[in-house]
């Protein structure tokens, strides 16, 4: 997963490195560089936080079972805009 996305001439920084397993109805959130989380079930992890270099890792499952729930955002004229989960799926054509 990338540190940055750049959507409508804007380049918007992750906030939050998080997925959530449909197998297990977990939500799991790696918050620094060598922060290892494991769904319950087992089937994914991610580490890294919201780092250059932060991981997914798929263990049991599939992508179909699995939803990023990472958060980008940017600062325009000294406000914080958040990019809509929705462009952060189709980023990753998801």
């Amino acid at each position: 997963m990338s540190s940055f996305i750049f959507y409508g001439g804007v380049r918007y920084k992750l906030e939050r490195h998080a997925l959530f397993c449909k197998k297990c109805s977990q939500t799991i959130v790696s918050t620094h560089i060598h922060d290892y989380k494991l769904c319950s079930c087992g089937s994914f992890g991610i580490d890294g936080g919201p780092h250059e270099g932060n991981h997914i890792i798929i263990h049991k499952g599939t992508l179909c079972d699995v939803e990023f729930r990472s958060v980008y955002s940017a600062m325009i004229k000294n406000k914080k805009i958040w990019l809509p989960n929705f462009i952060v799926q189709q980023h990753y054509k998801i």
